[in-house]
């Protein structure tokens, strides 16, 4: 099944607004299995929003169409995809009735301006906005379904995994392949492409295909029914053979659920002291529920004074090796355990760039320690990107080593000292 994705908006096209829905529909398409062949921004005219529109039906089974629903004479979309299905537009009354009592809730008067939102072509199904007044709609032209979403980010985003699903419904070819994403920790594209060897050729079933996001590789699997076998019976097969070849690379949620229970299995709790990251690790580790019962708390010592007052790191550790080091590292994760009671602490310092680098201590450059009751480790790591790559990369990175040591330490049980 192949997708496009059409962009409404002036505001793209000037790059007054960076374009984020593309992005965020076409992952979510091709984690369902559909090829995203176009991605194309068009201006609030109903001109070229209609011509963009049948230049994607003429080659797209299902055309995703963000933006251009708001309440202002640009927002164009309702009218332009009337136009192309050959419908009237037609008031939906519970739409309105819902966006009356949005508008009532907030206490702000009702105009005749956000009224046009409950437009929709005639044979429309709605799909309702919870965060919003723009509802959503889904209709066909031909063999091709059109499904239309609001351009605020945080509202499309919030209906669009249902919308697309709802879509792929009336679509019919949801069933036609299946699909998984899973999430390596620990591991470089390069090296995973060597692992998995001839698994990750083009023309393989299940296909599989990688991408970075923060810090981590994720591996999408799409199958399809092959020699009388479900595309669900292929993917099944697909992941035993891909967690054969990774071993513990595979990890849920990015490894934090297996960090948590680790931490629990032992009785220990976790504290970070960040510098570099800037509370990234905390804030992996708190997006977790049910992390509190194992996470102490965190500080982001982001100077040299912080360090040396906040977590105890001695003046003369820094001046001897400078902010990026092991040994203030290492400090940093003691003293964190110190002031919060934490069994296990971490410390991280490092250089995320751009500037700042030296050629002893280049941009990029990361400190990573960790603090058990059995011991205190430390590893200095180099990453390359911008400065999100490099926090992202080091915090994805601090998880890993902290999972490869809980899972060697044997025993538990609280209190200890590290040595």
């Amino acid at each position: 099944m192949k997708a496009a994705i059409i962009s409404v908006g002036d505001e793209l096209l000037r790059g007054d607004v960076v374009d984020t829905n593309a992005s965020t529909l076409a992952r979510l398409l091709g984690s369902r299995g559909i090829d995203v062949t176009t991605i194309s921004v068009t201006g609030d005219t109903v001109t070229s929003l209609g011509r963009q529109l049948k230049a994607c039906i003429d080659t797209a089974d299902l055309v995703v169409v963000t933006g251009g629903l708001g309440p202002t004479r640009d927002d164009i979309t309702r009218l332009a995809v009337a136009r192309v299905v050959g419908e009237e537009l037609r008031l939906d009354r519970s739409s309105q009735e819902r966006i009356r009592l949005r508008f009532e809730r907030s206490g702000k008067p009702l105009s005749e301006a956000n009224e046009r939102q409950a437009l929709f072509p005639a044979r429309a199904e709605i799909i309702d906005n919870t965060h919003g007044t723009a509802p959503g709609f889904i209709c066909r032209s031909g063999g091709s379904t059109i499904l239309c979403l609001p351009g605020v980010p945080f509202e499309m985003e919030a209906m669009a995994a249902s919308a697309i699903d709802r879509a792929l419904l009336a679509a019919d070819e949801r069933e036609q392949r299946a699909t998984m994403a899973l999430r390596l920790v620990g591991r470089s594209e390069a090296d995973l492409d060597t692992s998995l060897g001839s698994l990750m050729d083009r023309d393989a079933n299940p296909l599989l295909g990688l991408t970075v996001q923060e810090g981590e590789v994720r591996l999408h699997m799409t199958a399809r029914p092959e020699s009388g076998q479900s595309a669900e019976s292929v993917l099944a097969e697909g992941e035993i053979k891909i967690r054969a070849a990774l071993g513990k690379s595979v990890r849920a949620d990015g490894g934090m659920v297996d960090l948590l229970a680790a931490l629990r299995a032992k009785g220990w709790r976790i504290a970070t002291a960040e510098s570099c990251t800037g509370g990234l690790l905390a804030d992996r580790i708190t997006d977790v529920p049910g992390a509190s019962d194992v996470f102490a708390g965190g500080t982001v010592a982001y100077t040299p004074q912080m360090k040396v007052e906040a977590l105890g790191v001695r003046s003369e550790t820094v001046q001897r090796g400078g902010m990026v080091s092991e040994a203030v590292a290492r400090e940093m994760a003691e003293g964190i355990c110190t002031r919060t009671g934490a069994e296990v602490g971490v410390g991280l310092t490092g250089i995320a760039g751009p500037g700042g680098g030296t050629p002893e201590v280049p941009e990029g450059q990361v400190c990573i320690a960790i603090r058990t009751p059995e011991g205190l480790m430390a590893e200095t790591l180099l990453f390359e990107g911008g400065r999100r790559r490099v926090k992202e990369r080091a915090a994805s990175t601090a998880v890993r080593l902290l999972l490869d040591l809980l899972e060697e330490v044997p025993g538990g049980g609280r209190g200890g000292s590290a040595r």
